[in-house]
């Protein structure tokens, strides 16, 4: 459901309205400051207005070439191995130290003839921890299961295909926390590991449920910017005018009329929460109401 729209101009006039002001040609210093407070005060409207709690399906991407080795015991081969060129034709596989550039193991399917297998070794061969495949059968990646102690402690660890998951903020949100269930009817949720945000999608823990609940505000427009004609949503013009006008007169030293202002505006905008939250048909769960923390009147 859209929301109706007023033009940028016409909540400048009537914040101005508000404070006894007249729009001078050329506007006044007066005017650049109200328009540009205005400005601010609707962008905070705006995210705190749609500051929610969405539940999403994590998407789950295997296309990293990297390989996972757990449950080794020679622990120092557990771990994550990217890809690192070839050896003799087949992928190589590296563990790297925690420098990052010196390599540690190798998995890499060591083509001795008439002995085809997958190696856990040092990279200079001389050590083998532990061997996986079939004599004689090639194969292009490295066994899940089947490996069996060389120079490494029992038990053999297996080796899985590298998953990330991940959840898309191509729209531009911005992010606060994600959980596993929805923290406003557990409050003992387990919190969700990200690890990097790549402009598009925020990766999660491998072990991150299939859907997680994500705490998020959108990415705010600035009317300012926007031409040759800003709009700005209707149910956004009360609380920012008031928040505008309080910035205002504490700005001229009138705290009463500064608090007031102040006042009426965080009621106005948990009454825009509300209806926002009503009006709302997107599947996402009821928007979080709360009096805002946002720094009103600095």
């Amino acid at each position: 459901m859209s929301l109706p729209t007023v033009t940028f101009d016409s909540v400048v006039e009537y914040t101005l309205y508000r404070l006894g002001l007249e729009q001078e040609s050329p506007p006044s210093a007066d005017y650049n400051d109200v328009k540009a407070i205005l400005n601010m005060r609707l962008r905070e409207c705006w995210e705190y207005a749609q500051w929610d709690f969405l539940k999403v399906l994590v998407h789950e991407d295997t296309r990293a070439d990297a390989y996972v080795v757990s449950g080794a015991g020679t622990v120092a081969v557990d771990g994550y191995y990217a890809r690192r060129g070839d050896f003799n034709t087949f992928p190589r596989y590296s563990q790297y130290e925690s420098d990052g550039v010196t390599v540690a193991i190798d998995l890499l399917d060591d083509p001795t003839p008439f002995n085809q297998l997958w190696r856990l070794r040092n990279p200079d061969g001389s050590v083998t921890y532990y061997t996986s495949g079939s004599i004689g059968v090639v194969t292009e990646t490295p066994p899940d299961q089947g490996w069996i102690a060389a120079s490494g402690d029992d038990p053999a660890p297996s080796v899985t295909r590298s998953v990330y998951r991940s959840i898309d903020l191509s729209d531009g949100r911005t992010v606060f926390g994600v959980w596993a269930e929805d923290p406003r009817e557990n409050e003992h949720a387990q919190m969700v590991r990200t690890s990097f945000f790549n402009g598009t999608e925020l990766r999660l823990d491998a072990s991150a449920p299939d859907w997680v609940y994500y705490h998020y505000a959108p990415a705010a427009p600035d009317w300012l910017d926007d031409s040759p004609t800003p709009t700005v949503y209707e149910v956004f013009r009360q609380p920012a005018v008031e928040l505008a006008a309080s910035d205002y007169y504490a700005g001229q030293g009138n705290t009463a009329a500064a608090s007031q202002a102040k006042a009426r505006g965080i009621e106005r905008l948990d009454e825009l929460c509300r209806r926002y939250a009503q009006m709302n048909t997107q599947p996402r769960v009821q928007a979080r109401v709360q009096v805002p923390q946002m720094g009103w009147g600095r």
